[in-house]
């Protein structure tokens, strides 16, 4: 099947994507190669993947593995953390619906080129999916990952490790055997239907998370939204730089020959102009990511070790000790000095 050619949408952060075939197992390289698609890009939010090359490769993924059933495969490889910044948002959030809003807000994140929505209809609603410019059944593994990660989001998030969707509906043909599809999501399945999407009882939406932290939610889009904000102003190169990492903090570690390739220069270029600002990448990370922990420690609850996940770190003693670098107080003594606390 020949690529089709749409508006240059990139999907950032493939290295997610990459990560979910390795481990099942997909010989990845003969089909990037085919594809033109550069692993050197995985991590580069300006490069990416198109999403046409995107759909293209999960389907040859399926053909090689042998495998009509991909995309719910890569779905068990992968949970809420996947999503990254937004995906601590999402878990951080204090109800469902909220967590759905976010999802709906930051999506252009993730998945740039898809739309996501929610119709109500009184005691169910349906979250719906897809992908603008391809038919229906070139984004068929795309989809049955999103809503069989919808629903294992459902599942993690309110705690309902079994449940089962009311009713899963899909835009494209039914396989061969749609019996792995009825097993993976309900016994109620459309094909050939107007939309994608999972139905789940209307009460859901106001159910409270497992992870709920309205404070750290708060503090967290915060974040994000200042980066857009200064995005779209024509930021310079500190402020692109800044929003790179801020978008994917907790999920990868942000290195200089990343950054430099989405930026279109090389790393010695992107070196060179940091230093006429007098800053760096180390120095720019440690920014953002010093900002986002001293308000998570001043505002919210969270715990060391959990905030030491979300920011990424191994473990706690190494955030210790980074912090304590930048601040000169360890994360626990910082949070209770009274002198640190914001003027009322």
């Amino acid at each position: 099947m020949a690529i089709q050619q749409t508006a240059p949408t990139r999907i950032p952060n493939y290295r997610r994507v990459h990560d979910s075939l390795q481990q099942l197992g997909v010989n990845t390289d003969s089909l990037y190669r085919s594809l033109h698609i550069r692993e050197e890009d995985f991590d580069d939010d300006s490069a990416g993947v198109t999403m046409a090359a995107h759909l293209e490769l999960l389907n040859r993924a399926a053909e090689q593995r042998k495998d009509p059933y991909l995309g719910i495969s890569m779905a068990r490889t992968r949970d809420v953390a996947n999503l990254g910044v937004v995906g601590y948002m999402v878990r951080s959030a204090p109800d469902f619906g909220r967590s759905l809003t976010i999802v709906d807000s930051y999506l252009e994140l993730v998945t740039p080129g898809a739309r996501c929505g929610l119709l109500n209809h009184g005691d169910s609603s349906t979250w719906t999916y897809d992908v603008d410019g391809f038919s229906p059944d070139q984004c068929r593994h795309e989809v049955e990952m999103t809503l069989m990660q919808f629903v294992n989001a459902i599942r993690e998030l309110l705690s309902l490790p079994d449940w089962r969707p009311l009713e899963t509906c899909f835009r494209h043909a039914p396989p061969e055997d749609a019996d792995p599809v009825r097993a993976a999501f309900s016994e109620r399945l459309t094909f050939h239907h107007s939309f994608n999407g999972v139905s789940f009882p209307t009460g859901f939406l106001a159910m409270q998370t497992s992870d709920s932290d309205p404070q750290l939610l708060h503090v967290l889009e915060q974040q994000v939204q200042r980066s857009i904000s200064q995005l779209k102003r024509g930021s310079n190169l500190r402020d692109r730089i800044s929003f790179l990492i801020s978008s994917q903090i907790g999920q990868t570690e942000i290195s200089a020959e990343s950054l430099a390739a989405s930026l279109g220069m090389s790393r010695r270029t992107l070196h060179r102009r940091l230093a006429e600002q007098e800053t760096s990448v180390g120095q720019l990370r440690d920014f953002v990511v010093f900002q986002i922990a001293k308000e998570v420690l001043l505002t919210t609850s969270v715990s060391i070790t959990q905030l030491a996940q979300q920011l990424g770190y191994s473990d706690a003693s190494a955030f210790d000790r980074a912090f304590k670098r930048l601040s000169g107080q360890t994360p626990q003594t910082f949070r209770r000095d009274p002198g640190n606390q914001p003027n009322p």
